[in-house]
């Protein structure tokens, strides 16, 4: 899967209602939603990116961790291999002390950011664990999420280096 990393534009900003003019936010394929692994390439990455943990040591897990390596592959032929950058991974839904807790982001930076000159830093968790948005009825709005959310101020320090732009 030989994908480009885009950058949503004044073209593509309507589909995306939470968005605004002065967010910047990249994607390197579109997701159907309600769809299965079989709709597409993207559907099939993103729907084995998010096989829970509780699949760990099955048969499944396999296409959970390959998927965790493609992502990282599209993200970092996307940066400069000399880029310093600081990433922040997006919680999962999931608290760290949850046995349902799912540090694929993390993993997926780790990847993307062997051997550079990047910093990734956990700056922003979960106060309390929540369902998983991809299977609830009702997806929570940025303004829910964000009151689950605290940040971790031990690791402010040194200042973050300039975010991808």
């Amino acid at each position: 899967m030989a994908k480009r990393v885009l950058k949503i534009d004044a073209l593509t900003l309507p589909d995306h209602h939470y968005l605004d003019a002065q967010d910047i936010c990249y994607y390197a394929g579109e997701y159907t939603a309600g769809e299965g692994h079989a709709y597409s390439e993207t559907n099939q990455l993103i729907l084995n990116f998010k096989k829970s943990v509780d699949k760990r040591g099955t048969a499944q897990w396999q296409y959970k961790e390959r998927a965790i390596l493609q992502a990282a592959a599209i993200f970092r032929a996307a940066i400069k291999a000399d880029a310093e950058i600081t990433f922040v991974p997006i919680p999962p839904s999931k608290v760290k002390s949850d046995p349902l807790y799912d540090d694929r982001m993390l993993q997926l930076l780790q990847a993307v950011c062997r051997g550079r000159h990047t910093d990734i830093r956990e700056l922003v968790v979960q106060r309390e664990s929540a369902a998983a948005a991809h299977l609830s009825d009702t997806r929570p709005t940025p303004d829910e999420l964000v009151a689950n959310y605290q940040l971790d101020e031990s690791l402010a320090e040194p200042a973050p280096r300039p975010f991808l732009s």
